[in-house]
């Protein structure tokens, strides 16, 4: 804005990485064949007599192809219905937002303010080696490693992190001397997707203790999310109960992890909320916080059931679009209802919630996936769905049948659930372990999508 008068920003949509449609659901078209949105900038000079202010006009244009070409070839900047809109400090954004939206969401609780500790997920540096898709795959890697006579010879079998980070001569010595197997674990690294590592340094370089250890050594949960969204939409957000990814919900960007619990060296229990977050739910509804699960709530509510409400928010299709825009910046911010009744709703929902993406539970529903008969291989450049029928191929001749389009487009974050699940086992034979999971994952999807229409059908008007 130091260098030009106005700014035109036509938005034409179309990004098909986050599923974008246009406002009433139907399909929104990219204007090239590729799968990024595109935007038309028109930057406007003036010569030393403009005007002082200045502005930004925006508008958007949705819809299929055909009628974006259309508009743009019979419609000039003059004929189009423009919003004004000045930027303001601190993000100086080039959309605009509702004012009254921004208001009523910034009176909500942000997450770094309700949990007292956080911190990123664990970063392997070399998930080559490090992170694996079963037990027995993750226990052969380090003894590969062990068994190498060189580093090169390590380093031509496995892509290895950097000298700085992770060096071989130590972590051949201190891996030979301990027992590394009593770390073999289960972790978070993608939604739905559980994998194997050892949570050992000389194994899994940058473990984030501080948060990892609470999830290691303990029973817990914690719920995963991310500061800020540089691309899509707020889908950011998911829990886990065993050591977590600095990349479970986003590819690109980090995502933090929030504990319910933390322990002290005496594996002794206490509450990750804020103390100035515990006075306020004291306060806000009458009652006394306690750390157990109760079955009532005319005297006490949980941390769990603080917890369950609000990933209920969290996962609320009309919290995130109305606050879309607000969404990718910041932690996001948490509104608490002042009526119980509604807060004990949310809370049974989050539970259900929970349980679904924790894959406890499930039950089999009558449509679910059907392979049929095949070498089971997850071929390259599979998997491709095929919308019209409700296939989902993962070769040339094999598919699953009963895959319907909303449960395909599922997604997490920047992780498309079902597709990215398969493609990170390209070349895998799908057998009968893996074939069970895909069918739970894919049973979760499905009673999620019921669990957020429900929600939404019921707290459908904000602020709740």
């Amino acid at each position: 804005m130091d260098f030009f008068n106005k700014i035109y920003i036509l938005n034409l949509h179309g990004n098909k990485n986050i599923q974008e449609t246009c406002p009433d659901g139907s399909p929104d078209d990219g204007v090239f064949n590729i799968k990024q949105g595109t935007t038309i900038f028109f930057f406007i000079k003036n010569g030393k007599n403009a005007l002082k202010e200045k502005t930004i006009q925006y508008a958007d244009l949705f819809g299929r192809q055909d009628y974006k070409y259309n508009f743009l070839e019979e419609n000039c900047i003059n004929d189009i219905s423009w919003n004004s809109w000045k930027p303001e400090t601190p993000n100086f954004r080039f959309k605009p937002i509702e004012r009254d939206f921004k208001s009523e969401y910034e009176m909500g609780w942000s997450l770094d303010d309700i949990f007292e500790m956080k911190k990123s997920g664990f970063n392997t540096t070399h998930d080559k080696f490090a992170i694996a898709l079963s037990r027995s795959d993750i226990i052969r890697n380090v003894e590969q490693l062990l068994s190498t006579e060189s580093e090169d010879e390590a380093r031509n079998i496995f892509t290895l992190c950097k000298q700085s980070q992770w060096t071989y001569d130590w972590a051949m010595e201190i891996l030979e001397e301990e027992d590394w197997r009593e770390f073999v674990t289960k972790c978070a690294y993608r939604p739905f997707d559980v994998r194997w590592t050892v949570y050992h340094p000389c194994v899994l370089r940058w473990r984030r203790e501080d948060v990892n250890d609470h999830l290691f050594y303990n029973e817990n949960m914690a719920l995963i999310s991310n500061k800020d969204i540089e691309y899509g939409q707020f889908q950011h957000v998911f829990v886990s109960n065993i050591i977590t990814d600095h990349h479970t919900v986003s590819s690109k960007e980090v995502n933090y992890v929030f504990p319910l619990y933390c322990f002290n060296k005496k594996h002794e229990k206490n509450v990750n909320y804020s103390i100035k977050f515990i006075h306020f739910i004291q306060s806000a509804y009458n009652i006394t916080l306690t750390t157990k699960q109760e079955d009532g709530y005319c005297q006490n509510i949980s941390a769990e059931d603080i917890f369950s409400y609000i990933y209920a928010i969290l996962n609320h299709p009309t919290y995130r679009t109305k606050y879309s825009n607000l969404l990718t910046e910041g932690f996001p911010k948490i509104p608490f209802t002042e009526k119980i009744e509604i807060f004990k709703k949310l809370v049974k929902y989050g539970r259900e919630l929970i349980e679904l993406h924790l894959l406890k539970n499930i039950e089999i529903t009558q449509s679910v996936p059907v392979l049929k008969n095949g070498s089971n291989i997850i071929e390259k450049g599979y998997p491709k769905y095929d919308e019209k029928n409700g296939f989902l191929y993962i070769n040339k001749k094999q598919y699953f049948e009963n895959i319907d389009s909303e449960t395909w487009f599922y997604s997490v974050g920047r992780y498309q659930v079902l597709k990215n699940w398969l493609k990170e086992r390209k070349g895998t034979h799908l057998g009968i372990d893996m074939l069970n999971e895909f069918i739970r994952i894919h049973c979760s999807i499905i009673e999620t999508l019921k669990i957020t229409s429900e929600m939404e059908q019921e707290f459908g008007n904000w602020p709740i």
